[in-house]
């Protein structure tokens, strides 16, 4: 019994201070989007808005390009500004995706990690919740971004998004979103 509640006092006590979105208990069962369509959500996106905390995500002008590779993976390129250099980090990956917008996406060596697109109408918006349970899902690392297809979203989009998260993630507090910067200054990478 001391053994189990040192653990939970040294993982508290790390989880406090980890640079990322933790929380007690079990990842959230949101809906996702019903008879997801691929070819549909293929092509480029902006980030509109991404949780604050996302370790490898420290950048702004971010975007994401999303294409067929074989006929049931989905080539993942992700860019955006270095704030430190001012020059474009881009990584590239691949994902696998159902029917029902539930996806796994995988960059280098890094395990396939979650992707659910909860919501998305194809031409203006999507929203995508990721998460990791951890030490027997007690602990869960959540993601959360509202996606564009316009570099600036319009605030009508964006609020409806926000509404979508607050309905189907209801322990995410829209307070821990950080809205990406995509102003006139901003360089992409061309794909």
């Amino acid at each position: 019994m001391r053994a189990i509640l040192a653990t939970s006092v040294i993982l508290s006590a790390l989880l406090s201070t980890a640079s990322a979105t933790w929380s007690f208990g079990g990842c959230q069962s949101p809906n996702t989007k019903s008879s997801f369509d691929i070819d549909q959500y293929l092509g480029s996106w902006y980030e509109a808005a991404r949780d604050s905390k996302i370790i490898f995500e420290y950048g702004e002008c971010t975007q994401a390009r999303y294409d067929m590779k074989t006929d049931s993976v989905v080539k993942v390129r992700n860019s955006l500004v270095n704030p430190t250099t001012g020059n474009i980090d881009s990584v590239e990956g691949s994902a696998t995706c159902k029917d029902n917008g539930r996806c796994k996406v995988g960059f280098f060596l890094f395990r396939n990690g979650d992707y659910r697109v909860v919501d998305t109408d194809y031409t203006n918006y999507a929203v995508v919740y990721g998460c990791s349970p951890y030490f027997f899902g007690l602990f869960k690392n959540e993601n959360v971004w509202i996606l564009s297809r316009a570099k600036n979203i319009d605030p009508t989009v964006l609020s409806n998004a926000e509404t979508i998260i607050t309905t189907e993630l209801p322990e995410y507090a829209l307070s821990n979103l950080h809205y990406t910067d995509h102003s006139a200054s901003c360089i992409y990478k061309t794909y």
